[in-house]
């Protein structure tokens, strides 16, 4: 658990969505499968495809039906990171249409295999956050420091940026059920069996068209860095103990 208590930090979660239904340049968000095929692939374009698989800890009896909604960042590198930045892609297991943003529709359909057309060139996977009702409120955990993994996107390939794997810990409240307490996003590689799973999810790519990338040991390295980077900031008074 040293681990985790080093990589998370709650917030309120009620500033970072008023922040997103406000931002003048919303994040591009994954495609459902018929929206990706009837929008083609445009001119100097590409994908950034993942897979996605929540693991949640804890006594499932009591758990709430609902689930942590999850995101990782990418952004082109140099831009700096916050809501407004342009070229920001949010991977989410959530598919929606093109255009449409969840934070406002409400999160839905559901998918574990995700993909997203975006202009080629360089990107970086800048951090990931958690984001779950807690009684009243509603909290948010994410990464402790700023990351910086970068990957590029070619014209016409799909960059397999590894899958995302959504941790959330669930602890007991004064009535005894459930509640999500901290939790932790760990991106790893499984290209082998994702390439097969993305391609059949979405058939407008096609499997030979898909990438791998360096992006899954680069976050883990990432990771462990923060893991191991004294905390000096201040941010360890708002940790979960």
């Amino acid at each position: 658990m040293r681990l985790l208590k080093a990589v998370v930090a709650p917030v309120m979660a009620a500033v970072v969505l008023g922040g997103m239904m406000t931002s003048c340049t919303p994040p591009a968000f994954p495609l459902t499968p018929q929206a990706l095929q009837s929008r083609g692939l445009k001119p100097g374009e590409g994908y950034i495809v993942a897979t996605f698989h929540e693991v949640r800890v804890g006594d499932h009896s009591t758990m709430p039906p609902y689930g942590v909604d999850t995101h990782v960042s990418i952004e082109p590198p140099g831009s700096g990171t916050g809501l407004n930045v342009p070229g920001r892609v949010l991977l989410t297991p959530t598919v929606c249409t093109e255009g449409e943003n969840p934070f406002m529709t409400g999160f839905r359909n559901h998918s574990d295999v995700l993909a997203i057309p975006v202009p080629a060139g360089s990107y970086e996977v800048t951090g990931w956050s958690m984001t779950a009702s807690v009684m009243t409120s509603m909290v948010t955990v994410r990464n402790r420091l700023p990351m910086s993994v970068p990957f590029q996107v070619k014209p016409g390939e799909a960059t397999y940026v590894g899958r995302l794997n959504g941790i959330s810990f669930y602890g007991k409240n004064l009535l005894g059920l459930s509640v999500f307490g901290r939790g932790m996003v760990i991106v790893t590689d499984e290209f082998g069996q994702d390439q097969a799973r993305i391609a059949k999810a979405y058939p407008s790519i096609k499997a030979g068209t898909i990438r791998h990338s360096g992006v899954p040991a680069g976050y883990q390295n990432e990771m462990k860095r923060i893991a191991q980077t004294p905390d000096e900031s201040g941010w360890r008074k708002y940790l979960f103990h």
